[in-house]
């Protein structure tokens, strides 16, 4: 009878831990890094990770969403056009290919709005880990040579960090 009351005991004890272990958020508390500017230079935000969320998701939704209240009010703004929406995305080794409708090649502004603009976005999906570049689809369309704006800004390749380093 003891070891009968002592074996329900410690069965208790450990569901309880684990209830509690497998209970607790699995993202709680996590950052993810999200690009903006201020003052013309690129501003890193930090925005906690929801829980059960795909980092990548998180990220992309908090960037689209753009600036919050605070931010604006401390003069970060975004270079992303109101209205520019990403369809879906996926990832191919390190590269995320980030899927949008056409009126991504519409974007005006500019050589560096729209510079500002990729750079926001390629800065903030390089922030999760295992991504090292982007790639940027028109429609699924597979590979191709995205000219965007009046401006003729060329994408011919997936865009990592080192791209707005020098002259491209």
């Amino acid at each position: 009878m003891r070891r009968l009351l002592i074996l329900l005991i410690v069965g208790a004890a450990v569901l309880i831990y684990l209830g509690l272990f497998f209970s607790r958020p699995q993202n709680s508390g996590t950052d993810i890094t999200v690009y903006f500017y201020r003052y013309e230079q690129l501003y890193a935000a930090q925005r906690v990770l929801p829980d059960n969320v795909f980092p990548i998701s998180a990220a992309l939704q908090e960037l689209f969403a753009g600036p919050n209240t605070e931010e604006k009010s401390n003069r970060v703004q975004t270079m992303l056009p109101a209205g520019l929406k990403w369809r879906d995305f996926s990832v191919e080794k390190d590269i995320l290919v980030l899927n949008f409708n056409e009126p991504l090649l519409r974007i005006s502004g500019g050589y560096n709005v729209i510079d500002g603009m990729l750079k926001q976005i390629v800065f903030t999906a390089t922030e999760i880990k295992g991504i090292k570049a982007v790639r940027f689809q028109i429609s699924g369309q597979p590979e191709q040579t995205l000219i965007i704006g009046g401006e003729g800004y060329t994408i011919d390749r997936p865009l990592d960090r080192n791209y707005f380093t020098g002259e491209h």
